[in-house]
C-alpha cells in the first residue's frame, strides 16, 4: 500500500500501528496548516478528506462500513446548527432590547450554553476516535478484503519458539 492510498483512497483496510501513524501525520498537517492563512481553507478540505479515508480504512479493518464517518460529522452540523439558532437569537435580542446589561448577561449565557455544545462534541469526537483506532481489527480476510499489509514496512516477525 502506497502513501498515496493511505490518505486518498477509502478502500481497503489499515491495521492500528498504520492508523495511529497516519493520524499523527495528518495532526501535523493540520497544525502547520494554518500558517496558509488564505489557502488553508482549502488545505482542510483536503486534510478532511484524507481523515475520511484512513478512518474508513479503519473502520473496514473491524469489519464495519466507512458510513459510520457520518456519525460525529451529523452531530457537528447539527451543534453547528443549534449554535447559530441560539447565538443569532440572543445577539439579535441583546441588540433590540437596547442593550442592557440583562440582555448582554442573556448573550453571554447563551454562549455558555454554545461553548459546552461543542464540549460535549469535542468528546464525542474523541471517543469515536478512540474507538476506532483502539477497536479489534479482523483477523482473517471480512468483505473489505485481506488483512492490511503495512504502507511503512512490515512489523518484525514473532521470535521462533
Amino acid at each position: 500500500m502506497s502513501w498515496q492510498s493511505v490518505f486518498f483512497s477509502a478502500n481497503g483496510r489499515m491495521g492500528q500501528r498504520d492508523f495511529w501513524i497516519a493520524a499523527l501525520i495528518l495532526i501535523v498537517a493540520w497544525i502547520v496548516s494554518h500558517v496558509l492563512h488564505f489557502f488553508a481553507f482549502f488545505a482542510w478540505l483536503l486534510l478532511t478528506y484524507c481523515w475520511i479515508c484512513i478512518l474508513s480504512k479503519r473502520l473496514h479493518d473491524a469489519g464495519r462500513s466507512g458510513w459510520l464517518n457520518l456519525v460525529p460529522f451529523i452531530l457537528g452540523c447539527g451543534a453547528g446548527l443549534i449554535s447559530l439558532v441560539i447565538g443569532g437569537v440572543a445577539a439579535i435580542t441583546a441588540l433590540a432590547m437596547g442593550g442592557s446589561h440583562a440582555d448582554w448577561t442573556m448573550l453571554l449565557g447563551s454562549m455558555g450554553i454554545i461553548a459546552g455544545l461543542w464540549g460535549v462534541v469535542f468528546l464525542v469526537d474523541l471517543v469515536f476516535l478512540l474507538w476506532v483506532g483502539l477497536g479489534h481489527s479482523d483477523t482473517g480476510d471480512n468483505r473489505y478484503g485481506p488483512p492490511p499489509v503495512s504502507w511503512l514496512g512490515s512489523p518484525a516477525p514473532p521470535a521462533a519458539a
